[in-house]
């Protein structure tokens, strides 16, 4: 009996909005053409689904748009397809008709066809029938596009054309994207002639709209250069003063190759060009272009100007966009995976985070082929489902055979063998492993359909090496470990179905994994499939010039919240957004050339202005000239070789990639035919092959790749203590390296690619934190042992450029019986068992390990520290590792470090470990939250390290989305007076002040600088003493062990109160400016709730025999510690001051009246707000007793007036009357402006004080009437508008510093 294939798809799309009013369709209308599709799908295929996407039309790669639609689909046989072809079209027509769509897509076999709906049919009709229009394969013959769809459509044909030329650009630009045609020239005869030299013709211009300009670049040579293209623009912005608005198209000489090319000035500023670029044509990516050029379509924009068009264009060729949208399809995919149910993980993989884990290692192995494939070093095929299809002979998605017969063989037995020894393993007789455990030998013949056949595709493919295509499985260990299952064993049941890697796209519910019901649908698609998706470049993009692709850099980020993602502590940030945790592109570029500046400055003895600038200039992205002496030259290739420097957190690589590429930059302008650098390493030398290979290294690849292989193997290093991050480390380096290769077509000789070195003791996994004990007096220092290091780097040396598994098996051997050995002599030097025993244990060769310590000398072979230590540590509070079980940690840190004191954060004792770590004159930069500034537990590392601060860089709260901390970058070098503060502001660094050191006092709180108004507070602390040196001092009103004791004795005194009897019990909410808000306010207190809180007299002193016994009594001021800085006033002592309220006591009144004005005025809250920011607190402050100590007093001219005010408002507002508390309030604010500003209320005439001599007494013993009637008295004479009091009041809101605090600017 016949069979019938079902070998084709048909979809449907029926929209959710209307295609003319764009308002979600009523269910009556979409229902009813739902309910029709099922039933005749079901009639004619005999079956149907229905899927909600997010797409209302498909580019020609398959990838959906953003626009939500219901998608009916069903498989069908070719002869159903014919039979129903026309009913197919009538319908789509009858959808555009009824939901008033332009265009409705019916989709055969992934190819798109439109259906125009019935001219003439009314818009929003929602019910006419059409009749069926032909099927145009864009748009229907005989009129240009016009829905959007189809505009789409025709703009991705033009860019995705291979034949690409000029022509296509002007009809990219006129015809689909409504700009003017022109044939204009820019002028260009006052250039250089070398810069003329470098275009085969005048800069034209091929289009415009209201000023705004397509120019084509058409460069002489036979590559696209990007130096070319930055001289090129970078001269017509000069032309035009900086006020070019345009984008460039740009071509080689032969046509052959073209980009789009966006370029705008940072800031305006010509040294600071910034281009972002988008390839065009056939192969180049042309979705990439097409969604960001139809951004930019003028269509309907005719009000528009050129700037404003130049934003437009700035805005489409925005590089985070793409990242974005990648990293979200990526983690969706990622996040589907785990929880796909044809997933069968290998046989040691059982944890939640081995399952993250194996994942991110899939994902690591299989980007990094695709950039080979990107550079053509992987043939395309090997990704090409149709191939697959031919290839394999189960090719269903249900399948797991092409990750085992395909990626698996890829991997470990092509990219990690020669490829003359590549073959598959034998069979015995028996059918059994002849080659057990050989994991460098093809598996899964019996999977192909031709095995021959695809061992010739693989032999396509160079060796590369470098341990990460090293199969993790381990047969010589009992049990065996399997974390790749790389085995035709009946026992490897792995499988990751094809459709984790090909599948279409769909919806998914990743609810759960994100924690959100946000995700519950979620598009994804297979990773193959994503990966087709999007372009990509092998050039890692520079903050000043980048492609819209994904580079290695991007994928960094992607990996890096990957990483985080199934940490505890860190899960839940890092699935909220991209970038959770990466430091951005520009802060690295920073922090690199801030430490390289300071570390090649020491190098010259030049600290000079002059010299700064030449150095900055040698370290920016550009062509200038480096004006540096030939003595000054080989001073830097010097340092530049004796370089060594540590990122002690890697994650994903960015500071070590950042500093590779700076490097490699500045040896570029410093030695551009790489003579010196290559001389300096085969000086190095004195292996013979070693030797032989470097030659080959210079020899025959471009230049950078001698200068990168070699910075890698001797100044750049990294550990982290996730073994997965320093795999993707890694592997950004390897892409680095090959990326600069040059391929031929030589079998032999490898396709010209030299393996990949091997970087397991360069980058390892480790404890940073965590070191080793050594012997006080004696450190490696036996002669014996000195031989036997030596031998030890010789033997790493050997293995960085060793190639075959049996060469690397040699070295690791010696390097294992060298670690043995050199454990067993320090036994005999004093050194404990244990931590002998630890040294030789360490395998840095096991890529599944983390080591539990981190020693530098043992572990790279550095025992004088590093010049460099640069990072972006992890975040994490001492009571969190409590919480994500690293209580030990925690435990071990806070006995063996100086600075984890209170509530600590991780990254203080990573910082105590660069200094620990650093050379003399080493620079140490940081990026973290920033409360050390302020916070107790940072006080004695202030202390130790303020004198070599160099720079604070406020990068903000933003610079890591979502996680929501305020960040700063923090850089340490040598000794210095001063320290420079900048910002981080619209992607550029801004310096905003010199801020001289002696200003600070313990306890060295440097948050002073974060303020906008620091002038200004830098001018109140230098004018005026701290309180604390005029006698009486602040103090905390009670520890909180006598805080909760008070609690036993708190009682509700609900009949009027005997203060012979009771103390009044008062904390931060019952506290009020000037008096307390007691009986009025409901005071919580340890969760329960008060009126009229009081404590026995007896109870209380029984209770506290201490010194908090002592304080009711005192004459006193209390003052709230949080948010607001109010302070009651308490001459009587009847207030039992509560939790969080500090005192100061006095038996001067004048003086504590003087106090309270001060403390409550406004100058004090604006000075403690502002220079304590990082103690924010509900919108205000957390106050200190040190903050309020180091308030800056001037000394009172007569505390009389200070004594009177404070009664006048105590009174006023006791009795609630407003106007008064207003003006009196608004006098005492005054008065304290012009103590602190006498010179500037002087010169404007605002002067106050002169005349307030003649106020009258306020007696203790008068009744409030009385007061009242003498407190209005002054009111009415002060606050008359001829008075010299009033005018003066009015007078000093002109001042800049009483503007600035009062808020009026």
């Amino acid at each position: 009996m016949a069979t019938t294939t079902l070998d084709h798809k048909v979809e449907i799309r029926i929209p959710t909005q209307c295609g003319d009013c764009k308002k979600t369709l009523p269910e009556q209308v979409r229902d009813p053409l739902l309910a029709d599709a099922k039933r005749d799908f079901g009639k004619w295929f005999g079956g149907f689904e229905v899927v909600r996407k997010h797409g209302g039309y498909t580019f020609p790669d398959g990838t959906l748009a953003e626009e939500e639609v219901d998608v009916v689909e069903s498989s069908c046989s070719e002869d159903a397809l014919e039979e129903h072809i026309e009913d197919l079209a009538m319908f789509a027509v009858r959808v555009a008709n009824e939901l008033s769509q332009d265009s409705v897509a019916l989709t055969i076999d992934g190819k798109m066809r439109f259906y125009d709906r019935t001219p003439g049919t009314a818009k929003c009709l929602h019910a006419k029938k059409g009749a069926v229009l032909t099927i145009p394969s864009v748009a229907p013959a005989g009129r240009e596009p016009k829905s959007g769809l189809e505009k789409m459509q025709a703009l991705y044909a033009a860019l995705d054309n291979p034949n690409f030329n000029l022509n296509s650009a002007k009809y990219v630009f006129c015809e689909r994207l409504s700009y003017d045609l022109t044939d204009e020239t820019l002028p260009w005869r006052d250039w250089p002639k070398d810069l003329r030299d470098k275009l085969s013709a005048a800069p034209q211009v091929i289009a415009y709209a209201r000023g705004f300009k397509i120019v084509y670049l058409h460069q002489s040579g036979s590559q696209l250069s990007r130096g070319t293209t930055r001289a090129v623009i970078s001269r017509i912005m000069r032309d035009n003063a900086n006020s070019f608005y345009g984008l460039f198209i740009v071509s080689n000489d032969a046509g052959d190759t073209w980009e789009l090319v966006n370029a705008r000035l940072a800031d305006g500023k010509a040294n600071r060009l910034i281009l972002r670029r988008i390839p065009v044509g056939s192969g180049k990516g042309a979705r990439t272009a097409t969604e960001r050029l139809a951004l930019v379509d003028l269509d309907g924009r005719d009000k528009l100007t050129a700037q404003q068009i130049q934003e437009l264009h700035d805005s489409a060729f925005d590089v985070e966009g793409v990242s974005k949208e990648f990293y979200k399809k990526i983690a969706a995919w990622y996040f589907w995976a785990q929880e796909h149910k044809g997933v069968v993980y290998p046989r040691n993989v059982e944890t939640e985070a081995d399952k993250s884990i194996f994942f991110i290692r899939l994902l690591t192995r299989l980007i990094f082929c695709w950039f080979m494939r990107q550079k053509g070093l992987i043939p395309k095929e090997l990704f090409d489902f149709n191939f697959i299809k031919n290839n394999l002979k189960n090719a269903d998605l249900k399948s797991g055979d092409y990750y085992k017969a395909i990626l698996q063989n890829l991997f470990f037995a092509t990219l990690n063998r020669e490829i003359k020894e590549r073959s598959f393993r034998r069979k015995n007789d028996a059918g059994m492993d002849g080659n057990y455990g050989v994991t460098t030998l093809y598996r899964y013949a019996d999977l192909m359909s031709n095995p021959e056949a695809m061992l010739s595709i693989f032999k396509e493919v160079p060796f590369v090496n470098g341990g990460l295509f090293e199969c993790l499985d381990d047969t010589s260990k009992k049990p065996e470990v399997r974390l790749d299952d790389f085995s035709e064993n009946g026992k490897n049941k792995i499988c990751l179905p094809n459709e984790l890697f090909f599948g279409k796209e769909r919806e998914v519910d990743l609810s759960k994994a994100f924690g959100d019901k946000k995700h519950k649908n979620d598009s994804t698609a297979g990773l193959i499939t994503i990966l087709n998706q999007y372009q990509f470049t092998v050039e890692e993009n520079t903050p000043l010039d980048q492609s819209v692709a994904l580079d290695p850099e991007l994928l960094g980020k992607v990996f890096e919240n990957l990483l985080a993602s199934y940490n505890e502590e860190t899960k839940t940030t890092a699935r909220k957004a991209l970038g959770a945790f990466y430091t951005p592109r520009e802060i690295v570029e920073y922090m690199v050339d801030e430490s390289l500046l300071a570390y090649f400055k020491v190098k010259l003895t030049d600290s000079s202005d002059a010299m700064d600038e030449k150095l900055r200039q040698l370290l920016a992205y550009n062509d200038e000239p480096h004006g540096f002496s030939d003595d000054e030259v080989n001073v830097l290739i010097t340092a530049i070789d004796h370089l060594k420097a540590l990122d002690p957190a890697v994650g994903s690589g960015a500071f070590p990639m950042g500093m590779l590429h700076k490097l490699v930059h500045m040896l570029g302008k410093l030695d551009p035919g790489n003579e010196k650098w290559k001389q300096k390493q085969l000086a190095k030398m004195e292996d013979i092959e070693l030797r032989e290979q470097a030659e080959r290294a210079f020899r025959d690849n471009p230049a950078d790749y001698g200068r990168k292989l070699y910075l890698i193997q001797n100044c750049i290093y990294g550990v982290d203590i996730q073994p997965v991050a320093v795999q993707i480390a890694k592997m950004r380096f390897f892409i680095s390296l090959i990326v600069d290769q040059k391929s031929t077509a030589d079998t032999k000789n490898n396709y010209g690619i030299l393996a990949l070195p091997n970087l397991e003791t360069n980058f390892v996994a480790a404890n940073t934190l965590i070191g080793i004990e050594k012997p006080q007096q004696q450190v490696l220092r036996n002669p014996d042992i000195e031989k036997k290091e030596s031998e030890l780097h010789r033997v790493r040396q050997q293995h960085f450029t060793a190639k075959t598994p049996k060469t690397k098996a040699k070295y690791r051997e010696k390097d294992e019986k060298l670690r043995t050995e050199i454990a067993i002599l320090l036994k005999h030097e004093g050194w404990g068992d244990k931590t002998a025993e630890k040294l030789a244990q360490w395998n840095p060769y096991d890529q599944n390990a983390t080591s539990e310590f981190f020693d530098p000398e043992w572990m790279f072979g550095i025992n004088d520290g590093f010049n460099i230590v640069l990072s972006n540590p992890p975040y994490i509070d001492s009571e969190m590792m409590v919480n994500s079980g690293q209580s030990d940690l925690r435990d071990y840190l806070s006995e063996n470090y100086k600075y984890t004191r209170g509530n600590w954060d991780i990254y203080i004792a990573f910082f105590e470990k660069a200094f620990n770590l650093a050379k003399h004159q080493a620079t140490i930069s940081y990026i973290t939250p920033d409360k050390w500034l302020t916070k107790p537990f940072g006080e004695i590392f202030r202390t130790d390290t303020l004198k070599y601060l160099s720079v604070l860089l406020k990068s903000g709260r933003d610079i890591f989305e979502s996680v929501g901390v305020d960040s700063i970058v923090t850089i340490f070098a040598n000794e210095s007076k001063s320290f420079a503060f900048k910002e981080y502001e619209d992607a550029n660094v801004v310096e905003k002040y010199i801020i001289p050191k002696d200003i600070f006092i313990k306890p060295y709180q440097l948050d002073i600088v974060f303020s906008p108004f620091l002038g200004l507070l830098l001018n109140l602390t230098k004018s005026h003493k701290p309180l604390s040196k005029f006698g009486c001092v602040c103090e905390n009103a009670c520890a909180t062990s006598d805080a909760y004791e008070l609690k036993s004795i708190l009682k509700n005194i609900s009949n009027g109160i005997d203060c012979a009897k009771y103390y009044k019990v008062i904390n931060t909410g019952t506290v009020d400016k000037f008096n307390s808000r007691w009986g009025k306010k409901e005071m919580t207190y340890l969760k329960d709730k008060y009126i009229c809180p009081a404590v026995s007299i007896r109870d209380f002193h029984r209770l506290f025999p201490n010194t908090y016994g002592e304080k009711p009594s005192k004459k006193k001021l209390i003052i709230k510690g949080l948010t607001l800085l109010d302070a009651t006033i308490d001459f009587e002592g009847e207030y039992v001051p509560g939790k969080t309220t500090l005192i100061i006591a006095s038996e001067k009144m004048n003086y504590l009246s003087y106090l309270a004005i001060v403390i409550n005025s406004k100058l004090a809250q604006f000075y403690i707000t502002q220079r304590y920011s990082s103690a924010s607190y509900n919108g205000g402050v957390n106050f200190t007793k040190d903050m309020i100590n180091n308030l800056p007093l001037p000394k009172a001219p007569t505390e009389f007036l200070f004594l009177f005010l404070s009664k006048a408002l105590v009174i006023v507002k006791n009795n609630e009357l407003d106007a008064l508390i207003q003006y009196f309030y608004c006098l005492a604010n005054s008065v304290i402006y012009e103590l602190y500003f006498p010179d500037e209320i002087k010169s404007t005439n605002a002067e106050i004080l002169k005349h307030l001599n003649n106020l009258p007494e306020l007696k203790d013993d008068w009744s409030d009437d009385k007061k009242i009637s003498v407190i209005k008295k002054v009111y009415k004479e002060l606050s008359c508008p001829v008075h010299p009091v009033s005018i003066a009041i009015e007078q000093q809101k002109q001042i800049p510093e009483v503007r600035i605090i009062e808020g009026l600017d």
